[in-house]
Parts: C-alpha cells; sequence; structure tokens
C-alpha cells in the first residue's frame, strides 16, 4: 500500500513539475495533476525530454527527473510574485474622522 502511494506521490510531482513548465511559455501541453500516468503525462514528458535534449523515452529516469526538478526550481525562482497592497499611499491631507466608512478604514 505505501509503495502505491508513494508511486502515485511521485506521479503527482511530475505532473506538477511538468505543468509549472507548461506556464513559461513553452509548447509542453499542460498536465492534469491527479497522480495517474496516463498518455498526456507521457507526451509532456516527451516534449520536455526533446526540449532539454534528453532521450525521449516518455520514462522519468534518474537524468529526466534530475533535469525536470532543476527546470522547476527554476521556474520558480523567476516567477513574480503578486502581492496585495492594503495599505496603498494615502494623499498628504488625508485625515480619518468620527464615523468614517471608507475601505481603507475598515481595513485598519
Amino acid at each position: 500500500m505505501a509503495e502505491i502511494q508513494n508511486k502515485q506521490q511521485a506521479i503527482t510531482n511530475l505532473q506538477r513539475y511538468l505543468r509549472r513548465l507548461s506556464f513559461e511559455g513553452s509548447d509542453f501541453k499542460t498536465v492534469p495533476i491527479d497522480g495517474i500516468f496516463d498518455s498526456a503525462t507521457r507526451d509532456a514528458l516527451i516534449e520536455f525530454q526533446r526540449a532539454n535534449g534528453l532521450e525521449p523515452s516518455g520514462i522519468a529516469d534518474k537524468l529526466t527527473w534530475d533535469t525536470l526538478y532543476g527546470e522547476y526550481l527554476r521556474a520558480e525562482g523567476n516567477a513574480e510574485r503578486e502581492y496585495l497592497n492594503f495599505f496603498p499611499d494615502l494623499p498628504t491631507s488625508y485625515a480619518v474622522r468620527k464615523g468614517e466608512s471608507l475601505l481603507l478604514v475598515s481595513i485598519i
């Protein structure tokens, strides 16, 4: 049972990495993250292998896995993070008065 769960987790990670790289503007097809190594996952893996000069076997051997994980980490490191600015700059003459109900007041 544990072996099956480990295998499914490895496939889920593989799909997660391939999916992340598909958002990098590459031509990789987006795969579902479901832990099932189906033809969509195999095809995406073959595309990744071809794009990275690896043997396009559709098998996640050690070299493929290491390359894929390295590319995933690179993509995550280059990802732009978007943060919400809940406290925007206020006009210099802004003052909160008793009874005011603006959005900024409710956030504070």
